[in-house]
């Protein structure tokens, strides 16, 4: 689990322009769970997952993975051995010269044996898509873009964290590299039980997998629930942020004098919703 308590994090701490980038904030992450946060620009979404893994350290307040404290060194080693981080672009940490030795490298540090390594690797391919008998041996430069994304995240995989922690995972994705990419992160979810944290910006996106919404506002949790809470009763245009294009829809059809209820946001469900409402009419 992880629990994250009255975190505060400032920027230019002492400065005559020093902000609180997170202000307070508490959550905690259940085992199992996928939970999205959102908020507008600079709101503190990149800030506060880059606390999980101790990449950045608190003002006060604490974060707490399984137990261990992520602001005392030898328990933050032991920490970040649950967590694994997938930063914006992740292509961009590719460096080595095949696949096989970019996969590999993080299982190499953890001490593995080659053959623990080698397994590791072959599961991870398959786990995101990439069949090694096709991909083992390439040069990680000859991967198209979507290629380069799942063999930089097969690397985070092959490590086996409990926690995974993706920042805006899809960002410069088509609609289908976006689709895709989502649904290997809920298989990977389902085959491992591992517990997904996600940064986006893409409501539609969240709407499909979230369990749970963290929304941030100028620093602060405003709002921490499930989506058909969230999109229902939270007045996410207020904070700048897009509604998913079924609760927009919903939203306007409603203005327009249709009954329909509050709380939908998937675009299956508001299909369902008007056929079952409106085909006799």
């Amino acid at each position: 689990m992880i629990e994250i308590k009255n975190l505060t994090h400032i920027y230019m701490k002492d400065s005559a322009v020093e902000r609180k980038a997170l202000d307070d904030v508490s959550l905690t992450v259940r085992e199992g769970e996928f939970l999205c946060i959102v908020g507008h620009t600079g709101s503190g979404k990149s800030t506060l997952i880059q606390h999980i893994n101790g990449i950045l350290q608190p003002d006060s307040g604490s974060v707490v993975i399984d137990g261990f404290d992520m602001s005392q060194k030898k328990q933050m080693v032991e920490g970040r051995k649950r967590v694994g981080m997938v930063f914006q672009y992740p292509e961009y940490q590719l460096f080595e010269e095949t696949v096989y030795k970019d996969v590999a490298f993080g299982p190499t540090n953890m001490g593995l044996t080659e053959p623990e390594i080698r397994e590791r690797v072959l599961n991870a391919m398959i786990s995101v898509g990439l069949l090694p008998e096709f991909f083992l041996e390439k040069s990680p430069f000859e991967l198209s873009g979507g290629e380069k994304r799942r063999a930089a995240l097969a690397g985070i995989l092959a490590m086996q964290p409990n926690y995974l922690i993706l920042d805006e995972p899809m960002a410069g994705l088509d609609p289908s590299g976006r689709r895709s990419i989502l649904s290997m992160l809920e298989d990977i979810r389902t085959k491992y039980g591992t517990t997904i944290v996600m940064v986006s910006h893409s409501m539609d996106d969240i709407a499909r997998v979230a369990d749970r919404i963290a929304v941030l506002n100028n620093g602060r949790l405003i709002m921490l629930d499930t989506p058909k809470a969230i999109f229902g009763t939270l007045d996410l245009e207020a904070i700048g942020l897009e509604l998913p294009h079924a609760a927009k829809l919903t939203k306007r059809l409603r203005q327009l004098g249709l009954e329909l209820d509050d709380g939908i946001y998937e675009d299956e469900e508001l299909i369902s919703t008007l056929l079952g409402r409106y085909k006799n009419a």
